[in-house]
Formats: structure tokens, C-alpha cells, sequence
């Protein structure tokens, strides 16, 4: 009795025909991201980009046989574009000014890392900070999206001024 189980697999990660054997297959896939599955052909939605691969046990009767996909998946994203701006861009010493991210590629999930003039920080798509000194405020935004970055600076920056008495 031959114990071939095989083929080759193939870039949706499900491999050709099996044979040998006695009686019904099992099959018990495992892979890269945390890819696994029983049925003949497995699908898989990843977040992060890279390249991604896959082996399949198949069994029956007793005998079982596993194999590497002959060829591997690469996952990849769009490039991350973002932007930011501030506003109000006019304030009082003791105001609040709001500063806000927009972005687009990448995996389509998102995380912020705010840097700037006097200690500007924060983590989400927008941030806000109140300055109670006066001068020229700027800010840049770090946008993080399956596995790459993009830094970038703000569109504009935020003056603060004394208070009139």
C-alpha cells in the first residue's frame, strides 16, 4: 500500500488530492499568524504583512503524512499615508488647542504615537493639550499599521499668546 497524501499546495493554502490510505482523510493544518484548520483547504485573513506558509497532516487508516506548501503567500499592504493638523492655530496661555491624524493603507487599523512642543504626546487619532506657555507649538504623529510606520509632521502649527489684561 502506497502512503502518498499529497500534491502540492497552492497560494490559497489548500492542497491538491489525496490518496493511499484506508477509509476517510483527517487533515490538521498549522502555519504562520497562528493558520490552522481540519478540512481539506483552509482560508486565512492576515493583519500583518509577510510572508506567510503552511503544512498540512493528513491521515487515514494508521498512516499519516505531512507537507510543506511548495509555495508561500506574501501578504502585503498598501504604504501608510497620514497627515495632521492643530486646531484651534490661535490660542491664550491656558487654552487648549486639539490635534488630529487622518490616514489611509496599511492593514486599515490603526495606532497613534503623538510627539511635540512641550511634551505634546498621546494615542489615539486625535489629542488634545493645553499650553500655559506662550510661543510657536508643533506636533508630529507616528501612524503604526500592520507591521510599518509612517512619522509625519502637522500641516500647521499653534501660536499662544499672553493673555490681554
Amino acid at each position: 500500500m502506497t502512503d502518498y497524501f499529497g500534491g502540492s499546495c497552492v497560494t490559497d493554502a489548500s492542497c491538491g488530492g489525496s490518496s493511499g490510505g484506508s477509509g476517510s482523510y483527517t487533515y490538521n493544518w498549522s502555519g504562520t499568524d497562528s493558520l490552522s484548520g481540519s478540512g481539506s483547504g483552509v482560508s486565512k485573513t492576515y493583519s500583518i504583512s509577510g510572508t506567510k506558509s503552511a503544512s498540512v497532516t493528513v491521515s487515514s487508516g494508521g498512516a499519516s503524512n505531512t507537507v510543506s506548501c511548495s509555495n508561500n503567500v506574501s501578504v502585503s499592504y498598501p504604504p501608510i499615508t497620514a497627515s495632521c493638523s492643530a486646531s484651534p492655530t490661535s490660542i491664550t496661555s491656558g487654552q487648549s488647542s486639539s490635534w488630529t491624524a487622518n490616514a489611509s493603507g496599511g492593514s486599515g487599523s490603526y495606532t497613534y504615537a503623538w510627539s511635540g512642543t512641550d511634551s505634546l504626546s498621546g494615542s489615539g487619532s486625535s489629542v488634545s493639550k493645553t499650553y500655559n506657555t506662550t510661543g510657536t507649538k508643533s506636533g508630529s504623529v507616528t501612524v503604526t499599521s500592520g507591521g510599518a510606520s509612517n512619522t509625519v509632521s502637522c500641516s500647521n502649527n499653534v501660536t499662544v499668546y499672553q493673555p490681554v489684561s
